[in-house]
């Protein structure tokens, strides 16, 4: 049996430094090296595409500027291996220390994908519908049927729709599931056929175990981000 992908996810609110300094320490120095590690398989940047104020889990803040990195992986051990931890955390180079300091972390997820199994993000993506979530235990089996016989088998035959994926992070993180939808641009989630393959009286009965503010659920849509020349 082939081994799960992995995925890296790095979501910063940059609205406490210059977008430029941003932009640039992310495309010339971050981004080259994570995508350097070897296992590294694609690495992708976005921004946000919709008005923060409405987004669960960003404080309904308006001024956010969110930017997410998501990085495809041949096993979800890459982020444990030396190559990765030589440019992570502890090791980061004297501008990534000064940019976290400077900037909020919205999400750091390495996660194992469970649904398919081994799909990476599709190049030809310009959106992004991201959502973490936790659940309560007593109802973990039944939401991971719902998701993965009837919400993502629905979703997925929206038009607009090139691939949704789950992955599951570690316990003890800030959240246990992720699902990407990854889009031919950002509104399709927006459009009534998307509301429309969502909708089911299954879909009814689970929301109230994932969407509460306590189970601190993450929504973010995302555009592409290509790096300006």
């Amino acid at each position: 049996m082939a081994k799960p992908y992995g995925m890296l996810v790095e979501g910063y609110n940059y609205a406490g430094v210059a977008e430029a300094d941003f932009h640039d320490w992310y495309d010339n120095e971050h981004l080259p090296a994570v995508a350097g590690v070897k296992g590294v398989l694609s690495a992708n940047r976005w921004m946000n595409a919709e008005e923060l104020s409405s987004m669960p889990g960003l404080g309904g803040n308006a001024s956010n500027k969110v930017a997410v990195a998501i990085y495809d992986l041949e096993s979800p051990e890459v982020v444990q291996s030396a190559d990765y931890r030589a440019i992570a955390h502890g090791n980061k180079s004297a501008r990534g220390r000064d940019m976290h300091a400077k900037c909020q972390t919205v999400c750091y997820f390495e996660s194992e994908q469970t649904l398919p199994g081994s799909q990476v993000s599709p190049p030809e993506s310009r959106g992004v519908m991201l959502f973490a979530m936790n659940v309560l235990p007593e109802v973990d089996a039944e939401f991971n049927s719902w998701f993965d016989d009837e919400h993502i088998p629905n979703l997925s035959k929206v038009p607009g729709v090139l691939a949704a994926r789950r992955f599951r992070m570690p316990v003890g993180g800030s959240h246990r599931y992720l699902i990407l939808y990854h889009l031919s641009k950002p509104e399709v989630q927006a459009t009534d056929e998307w509301k429309k393959g969502g909708a089911s009286p299954w879909t009814d009965k689970m929301k109230p175990h994932f969407l509460p503010k306590e189970r601190n659920p993450l929504r973010l849509v995302l555009r592409h981000y290509a790096r300006k020349s």
